[in-house]
């Protein structure tokens, strides 16, 4: 990890705090929510201090809607990183446009001893096909 990355998350905590939380009441609170939603989880102490002390820097998306629950607030303004995937689309030389499955934030299992292909045109939103 870089030293940006060992960051305590400070803004879950504050929050945490502001709640009038303990680190075993908001696990508690957790667990209540994934219930009430039909999603229950295991949310412990520890799990809480994980996020508190930056050994995991984003939640499961079970653990984000029970935060977003629990705070009010959505998980990007409790100070996490969420993973945002990159996607490479091509031509597909029909008049459409494939997207490259490889092409993700970890690269993928692409061969890396290949060079990289060269960037693509990066495209967002929903498209409509026929």
């Amino acid at each position: 990890m870089t030293t940006a990355e060992q960051v305590p998350n400070d803004t879950l905590r504050a929050v945490r705090i502001a709640l009038r939380l303990s680190q075993d009441d908001l696990a508690r609170e957790l667990r209540r929510a994934g219930e009430a939603a039909g999603e229950p989880d295991d949310a412990n102490k520890r799990l809480v201090q994980r996020w508190e002390s930056v050994i995991s820097r984003s939640p499961r998306p079970v653990y984000a809607r029970a935060l977003q629950r629990v705070t009010g607030r959505p998980v990007e303004a409790l100070g996490f990183a969420l993973p945002v995937p990159r996607l490479r689309v091509s031509d597909d030389g029909h008049g459409g446009h494939d997207v490259d499955s490889e092409a993700t934030e970890t690269g993928g299992d692409r061969d890396r001893s290949q060079p990289s292909p060269a960037p693509s045109p990066q495209y967002g939103g929903i498209w409509l096909s026929r």
